[in-house]
């Protein structure tokens, strides 16, 4: 599972690079179109899990379950955010022709 968030992660931060480009995986839409999807839905998820950490000091276990849950959110937060950074950065050191895109 944890190959799986991985692998999407890398792929939705590669295809944010190219916004316009028409998205093979969907019907006709974009790769911004579908990265705005998954990322409301990961929001929305992201706030239920906080809301519940928070909300569920009489059930310590639930507590703990959600607690590590948010834990791990918070760590694919930032190395998405660090994968982003080095790509963007070789798109800047090594920019890509346009006729290639």
């Amino acid at each position: 599972m944890a190959l799986a968030a991985t692998s999407a992660a890398i792929a939705l931060s590669i295809g944010s690079a190219f916004p316009d480009t028409p998205d093979p995986s969907s019907s006709g839409g974009t790769v911004q179109e579908r990265d705005m999807g998954w990322q409301t839905v990961y929001d929305a998820i992201r706030m239920a899990v906080e809301a519940i950490k928070e909300s569920s000091d009489m059930f310590l276990p639930l507590k703990a379950v959600v607690g590590a849950i948010s834990v791990l959110m918070k760590n694919y937060d930032v190395s998405v955010s660090r994968l982003q950074t080095k790509y963007l950065l070789i798109l800047h050191l090594f920019p890509i022709p346009a006729n290639i895109r």
